[in-house]
């Protein structure tokens, strides 16, 4: 299946509404319904104030899907956190080079379409996506850094001074506290004025949370206190990650980790927190932690069925965790799910 989006259309719901979506508006939300015939899912778009926005994409496609999308005149800033699915997205030049990304869980990126760019997002089918996107304009971010100097990427400095014809792109990867910062915007129970404050708040965080990574990020390469990771050991990095999660119950040691992914420990503990901002084990407790929402939520287990099913041999250790990671108890999660 493909789908052509493009910034010029008059009414992009509308547009949408060619392809079979539905959707509905309730106050400050609007609610965007997938077809079911070859996708199935939701995007919730909530509008704070002025200038800034989220947005829930939580789908499943049943056959290939292509999506080219047409951005003219961006004025956002897109703040996107990567939470589950595979996907690859190519532009064109006006990227310069032009980019391939392969968008993959725990990625975050920070991205600016330009005057004029064109985006080619590759979906494979049957398997769940799930990402939280902001959208500040970019006048709102320059509000907030009037009596502050920002030590940010030049790139990003001219757009915040009104310079809106380059695209750009900011690779990471999500931190420990921007996961817990963006399931804790995922679980609002609160309504109403309450519900709108909150989503506000955690949405500034995660972008206080992008901001300061770039920050440091753009520190320590100018203070050459990182060495740069040649690609095949980035490429080891990630297979280390995949060998990682193959088996959450019993994960290898960090030495047999090494070894198979053909790096010595030391390399491996140094390009892992590189490339994924966290411990090796850090990033394991994190997904554990993820996996362990998603069972709770698919209401086919207990706590103590999916605190076993994730490795934790201990109640208490498990419910510690989950609260670090979440802000909130298993027990409240349980159930819990997104309309």
């Amino acid at each position: 299946m493909k789908l052509i989006l493009s910034q010029t259309d008059e009414d992009w719901y509308e547009a949408l509404t060619a392809y079979g979506f539905g959707h509905q508006v309730q106050g400050a939300d609007t609610w965007i319904t997938m077809p079911d015939v070859w996708i199935s899912g939701f995007i919730h778009e909530t509008q704070l104030r002025s200038g800034l926005q989220i947005s829930i994409e939580d789908y499943t496609p049943h056959e290939d899907l292509i999506l080219e999308e047409h951005l003219i005149q961006s004025v956002a800033l897109k703040f996107c956190f990567y939470l589950a699915g595979y996907s690859t997205v190519r532009s064109d030049r006006s990227f310069s080079p032009a980019l391939t990304l392969e968008r993959t869980p725990g990625l975050n990126y920070l991205a600016f379409g330009g005057a004029d760019a064109r985006l080619t997002w590759e979906f494979a089918p049957d398997q769940s996506f799930k990402i939280v996107n902001l959208w500040l304009e970019s006048w709102l971010l320059q509000t907030f850094s009037e009596h502050h100097e920002l030590v940010l990427p030049a790139e990003l400095q001219q757009i915040l001074q009104g310079n809106l014809e380059q695209p750009y792109l900011n690779l990471g990867y999500i931190t420990p506290t921007m996961n817990v910062a963006v399931h804790q915007l995922l679980n609002c129970s609160y309504q109403g004025l309450t519900r709108q404050l909150y989503l506000e708040s955690k949405a500034l965080e995660l972008v206080a949370l992008k901001l300061e990574q770039m920050t440091k990020e753009l520190q320590g390469s100018k203070n050459h206190k990182r060495s740069p990771l040649k690609p095949h050991d980035i490429n080891r990095i990630y297979h280390a990650r995949d060998i990682l999660l193959r088996d959450i119950e019993h994960p290898p040691s960090l030495l047999a980790l090494a070894e198979q992914a053909g790096l010595n420990d030391y390399k491996l503990k140094v390009g892992f927190h590189q490339v994924f901002g966290t411990t090796v084990f850090g990033y394991l407790r994190s997904h554990r932690m993820d996996r362990a929402h998603q069972l709770l939520t698919e209401q086919q287990m207990t706590v103590s069925e999916v605190a076993r099913f994730v490795g934790y041999s201990s109640l208490s250790r498990f419910n510690t965790a989950f609260k670090q990671q979440f802000g909130i108890c298993p027990s409240v999660c349980l159930g819990k799910r997104l309309p």
